[in-house]
């Protein structure tokens, strides 16, 4: 099933060679939602490349980093060492793309390329695609 998802990257593996000697990084995305009591809980999946862009990942990226990936929807079926039948869904990733971060109103966060270069004036009518 293909899929794709947004999110920050929370946890990243060093490449290591695994199946028909070919490298693999794994990693968890995650966001946040806000429960009704005000309290966040985490929301991660976990996610797998390889080859090269497992490597191109492991290189470029890093924990806290914002991303869109796209990739199938897999089941990892196991049994834990006493017996108990274990599953999870995990994403292999077929392509990702680097997600800047915008500076808010209030200075937090990092700005992206673009407004580094237009000194935040944001983008004029010209320059907007508007789908009708």
């Amino acid at each position: 099933m293909s899929f794709s998802i947004a999110g920050n990257i929370r946890f990243l593996t060093d490449p290591r060679v695994e199946q028909n000697n070919s490298n693999v990084v794994k990693f968890l995305v995650g966001t946040e939602e806000r429960k009704v009591n005000d309290k966040y809980v985490d929301n991660s999946i976990g996610c797998e490349a390889w080859g090269k862009l497992g490597e191109t990942i492991a290189k470029n990226y890093k924990k806290g980093d914002v991303a869109f990936m796209s990739g199938s929807l897999l089941l990892n079926k196991w049994q834990d060492k006493s017996g108990e039948n274990k599953e999870r869904h995990y994403i292999r990733i077929s392509s990702i793309e680097f997600v800047p971060r915008v500076k808010t109103s209030s200075g937090s966060g990092s700005s992206n390329q673009w407004s580094q270069n237009n000194n935040n004036q944001g983008p004029s009518n010209d320059d907007v695609d508007i789908p009708f």
